[in-house]
């Protein structure tokens, strides 16, 4: 049978995987997808819209040492010398626990030579990662990284030209981070 309770969490920079062992398995195969809404299957062996992260584990975890920050999707097949158990596409590894709340009252300020971006803290959280975009009207679909690990509720950003910007907080714990709210992007004080 397929692995039951296979969950994740996060450690620092890397996922570590784990499951609960099956009945007659002699080892277990990994497979991985950053992409959306995916959906992995094996056929003959090979997968489909999914990659095999790694194979002949017997042990019931894996840590996964450098996964996309924003869409992680796993699915853990048991095996033995008559075969593997199917993947349950519907049904990747959850994560073990909340990420945290999405951090409130996200605002910056001009000082004259760069932002201050500031934000309340966050129950729950690690550390926090600001994302920015500087097309008008942006909603963080293309957004960029700009800070992570952060242990503050402060940043600065020496912006590189006088121009728009538009910045997000997410607020992180070994369970993930809390989901950008790209519709709200930190306010400007003063607005």
């Amino acid at each position: 049978d397929a692995p039951a309770n296979q969950r994740y969490h996060y450690e620092g920079g890397s996922i570590v995987l784990s499951w609960d062992a099956s009945a007659n398995a002699d080892f277990y195969r990994v497979y991985y997808d950053d992409f959306f809404d995916s959906s992995c299957s094996v056929h003959r062996g090979s997968p489909s819209f999914c990659e095999e992260l790694a194979t002949n584990l017997t042990s019931t975890s894996y840590t996964h040492a450098q996964p996309d920050q924003r869409e992680n999707y796993y699915w853990v097949v048991a095996c033995n010398r008559t075969g593997c158990s199917y993947v349950d596409s519907e049904n990747p590894a959850q994560v073990a626990g909340s990420p945290p709340d999405p951090p409130a009252d996200q605002r910056y300020e001009y000082d004259g030579s760069s932002i201050v971006l500031r934000w309340d803290a966050s129950d729950g959280a690690d550390f926090y990662t600001v994302y920015y975009d500087d097309f008008f009207d942006s909603s963080c679909i293309f957004c960029e990284e700009l800070a992570t690990n952060l242990a503050s509720t402060s940043y600065t950003h020496v912006p590189p030209e006088p121009r728009e910007y538009y910045y997000w907080v997410v607020a992180c714990n070994r369970f993930g981070c809390s989901a950008i709210d790209s519709e709200n992007p930190a306010r400007e004080l003063g607005e």
